[in-house]
């Protein structure tokens, strides 16, 4: 559980709403809500295009609501804390707020109590 709960703090960090609490988080994938659709529809696309970095979209009713990053299987924290870092960039540049390290600091100070 390491990874989601990394990946949860950081994600807090950068002002994203987690789709559901602590105590129900799924240890494989990771639901948040953006600020807005709009902002929603740009960190896929610049993940994608920037980053090269895919993540999931919602499904049924949470289509163009959510966005799920997954850790399951082979996942390091590395490969989540580049999508952490590549989130702080986007928000930084879309938001016009800094939130550059934020995100990353809290995400490694997880990995670095639990490992």
């Amino acid at each position: 559980y390491m990874i989601r709960d990394a990946l949860r703090v950081a994600l807090k960090a950068l002002d994203l709403k987690l789709l559901v609490k602590d105590d129900v988080a799924s240890p494989t994938v990771t639901a948040f809500i953006s600020n807005s659709k709009d902002e929603l529809a740009l960190i896929k696309n610049q993940l994608k295009s920037r980053f090269n970095i895919t993540i999931a979209g919602g499904q049924g009713k949470l289509k163009g609501t959510i966005l799920r990053i997954g850790h399951m299987g082979k996942v390091s924290p590395f490969d989540i804390l580049s999508v952490v870092s590549a989130l702080e960039i986007i928000l930084t540049d879309y938001r016009k707020i800094n939130y550059i390290g934020k995100a990353t600091l809290k995400f490694t100070e997880v990995i670095q109590h639990d490992a």
